[in-house]
């Protein structure tokens, strides 16, 4: 790489750089600064590695570190439409402002222009946009391999942010201790179930047990009558009686007590305070009967409810008596039960007493199943109150101070260089693709050809009408050492090509021609013709633009005849002195142009005259120079590139498009004889990149 071909390049297209990039960099501004500001709040979240247990302190303890795909999950969660729903929901974003449904831009302008009729989003399409938005606003990442999860919210009030990452962090833990809450109740309602189908279980086994003894019962005391089974027989048989007596009283009670049934509610209590009250009652009713005076009968009323909730109490409190002493009652036919079973034991033959024994096992097994699933109740019942969540918010989001988005010096300083970048990469194309030719790599690099001269450019000399005028009043000036150095690479060439020589007579014809009209070429031809002039060669330039001749500018005359007029046979062959002139300042002859030809110019060119015009000029003069149109425009370059030796294509520096060039070359290329050379030549160079570093001592300006 050339660094020297880079800074020459900057400075060439340094103009583009810097409107491109300036351009660039002011509209990256622009919208930088017109965006609205988006604020970022973040909670952190730990996941503790030790899943928690009250009343199981040594599980705590115990218990295995989360593995990292456990807190991934928890990540997912925290990402979750079930988190963000409830957020949703306890914040409510369908109103919010900023998160809120609303009806997009596109709909408001089909409706405007009758498109389609502007219609409301459904319930289900307000929610699915609202949860579209916040998903996009929420962050969840988890922090290295740690067990911290960040959640961060964008919006574009920076309150808004630390409320939503707050309340996102929230529901997560808080849907998680229900879930474990949810999982403690739902196996407790499976152990319920199993304990109501263990009850059955035992009911059954204890009255398979009981109805053993009593159908065998008799049979022992019998034969073997002892006064210990009789006493436990007849005890058993009085709480038997007693508990259906208690029982059947408890059921009267509560009865009477629901059916404000007082009198026998009263009878059924048995008791002085119960008589006393219900003989209250009935005076007080007699009384309220008879009382004329609405607050006598306020007062009797209230009176009356006293007397009745008296008698209610005293029902409640018996019920609470006889209760107590059905569960002793209970307990006691337990305790009878277990001696009974004892003494049968001990009574009971030996048949009947294995089969009694596989009895009591299965009562005993049944009885101790159930007493388990009821422990095992009250524990899940416990913990479904005492809970906690596996993860806990260690650091509660802040309303932040600035805005995340956008971060005006970093968009600005990546703008910037994006922007520098941009007009770089346009002046690249521009110069390579798109503009003109800069240097003789671009030449040779895009057409093929090298480029044999760079001819700066050269201001008028005082008095001057024609740059080439500086062959004659500057000769050692850099613009006249480029035309010598052209002219020595056509000599060369051309030698080069025919050593033999050309034949006797005969001189050498070069063609001059460019891309496009203003590029120089009429003022090269003239100074390529006058520096061989000057060398001491026989030199004929000819003005072969028969539309725009300019050549006699040059020489500041004004002809009445021009070679127009010869070659249309308006002016007879006799008389084509006219138009040839002697340059004032060299020995080039030069045949001239005066008006544009109302023709079209190809058939002049294609005629027999200009062909016989060319071959008796190569006879006289060593050198035969055409100024031609450019081929870009006008065809006539084509015709007359059949008769040219050498051409020489002229392309105006930093000016002539590129692809105009290649398509110029070649079709000169195909009209060419197979034996012309081609020479390319660029003219008016503003740049000082092709002086060289000792120029100053060979130069005279």
């Amino acid at each position: 790489m050339d660094l020297r071909e880079i800074v020459r390049f900057l400075r060439r297209q340094s103009k583009l750089i810097v409107i491109t990039a300036f351009s660039v960099f002011a509209v990256a501004a622009l919208l930088v600064f017109a965006l609205s500001p988006t604020y970022k709040a973040s909670t952190l979240i730990l996941v503790d590695p030790i899943r928690k247990n009250i009343l199981d302190p040594i599980s705590q303890m115990t218990g295995a570190a989360v593995d990292s795909p456990k807190v991934d999950s928890e990540v997912e969660i925290l990402r979750s439409d079930n988190v963000l729903m409830d957020v949703i929901e306890s914040e409510q974003l369908v109103s919010d402002e900023e998160f809120g449904v609303k009806i997009d831009w596109r709909d408001k302008i089909f409706a405007a222009l009758r498109i389609a009729p502007l219609k409301p989003p459904t319930g289900h399409e307000a929610i699915s946009d609202v949860l579209e938005k916040l998903r996009k606003a929420v962050t969840v990442s988890r922090r290295g391999q740690t067990y911290v999860i960040g959640v961060s919210v964008d919006s574009e009030r920076p309150e808004k942010a630390a409320e939503l990452a707050n309340a996102i962090a929230a529901s997560y833990i808080r849907l998680q201790l229900q879930a474990k809450v949810s999982d403690m109740l739902a196996t407790r309602d499976v152990v319920q179930t199993q304990i109501a189908e263990a009850r059955k279980k035992v009911i059954e086994a204890e009255g398979a047990a009981s109805r053993y003894i009593e159908t065998n019962l008799d049979a022992i005391i019998n034969s073997s009558p002892t006064s210990e089974l009789v006493q436990i027989r007849a005890a058993l048989d009085g709480l038997r009686l007693e508990s259906s007596r208690s029982t059947s009283l408890v059921t009267d009670i509560r009865q009477d007590i629901a059916s404000q049934n007082w009198s026998r509610l009263a009878d059924k209590l048995a008791t002085d305070a119960s008589a006393e009250l219900l003989r209250k009652r009935q005076a007080l009713e007699m009384s309220l009967s008879q009382a004329a005076s609405e607050t006598n009968t306020v007062d009797l009323r209230k009176e009356l409810r006293d007397v009745e909730g008296s008698l209610k109490s005293l029902g409640e409190d018996r019920v609470s008596a006889v209760e107590a002493s059905l569960a002793s009652m209970e307990a006691n036919r337990r305790d009878m039960n277990q001696r009974l079973n004892a003494a049968y034991i001990e009574a009971a033959p030996a048949a009947q007493l294995a089969e009694f024994l596989e009895l009591q096992s299965i009562s005993a097994k049944t009885t101790a199943t159930y007493r388990d699933l009821i422990a095992r109740e009250q524990e899940l019942a416990t913990q479904s109150t005492l809970q906690m969540a596996d993860s806990r918010i260690v650091s509660p989001a802040l309303a932040p101070a600035k805005p995340s988005f956008p971060n005006i010096p970093l968009v600005l300083g990546l703008a910037g260089i994006l922007a520098l970048g941009a007009g770089v990469g346009l002046g690249f194309v521009f110069e390579n693709y798109v503009g003109g030719f800069t240097t003789a790599g671009q030449v040779e690099a895009v057409t093929g050809y090298p480029l044999v001269a760079t001819l700066p450019k050269q201001a008028l000399a005082d008095g001057g009408t024609t740059v080439a005028d500086a062959l004659v009043s500057k000769p050692l000036s850099r613009y006249s050492e480029n035309i010598r150095r052209l002219q020595a690479l056509i000599n060369r060439t051309v030698a080069r090509r025919d050593p033999a020589g050309r034949m006797p007579g005969i001189g050498i014809t070069i063609l001059v021609t460019s891309a496009m009209a203003a590029e120089g070429k009429t003022t090269v031809a003239l100074s390529l013709a006058r520096s061989y002039a000057l060398a001491g060669h026989s030199v004929l330039i000819v003005d072969g633009d028969f539309r725009k001749p300019s050549l006699h500018r040059h020489f500041r005359m004004d002809l009445s005849n021009g070679i127009v007029d010869y070659l249309s046979g308006t002016l007879p062959s006799e008389e084509f002195s006219k138009v040839v002139v002697r340059d004032p300042k060299t020995s080039l002859v030069a045949a001239l142009g005066a008006k544009r030809s109302e023709v079209p110019t190809d058939r002049l060119v294609t005629k027999n005259t200009f062909t016989q015009l060319l071959a008796a000029a190569s006879r006289k003069y060593e050198y035969v120079i055409i100024d031609s149109p450019p081929v870009g425009p006008v065809v006539d370059g084509l015709y007359m590139a059949e008769h040219a030796d050498a051409v020489v294509f002229v392309v105006k520096w930093a000016s002539t498009p590129q692809r105009s060039v290649v398509e110029a070359i070649d079709a000169v290329k195909g009209a060419c004889r197979s034996d012309a050379s081609i020479f390319v030549a660029m003219n008016s160079d503003t740049s000082k990149e092709n002086e060289y570093p000792n120029g100053d001592g060979y130069y005279i300006e």
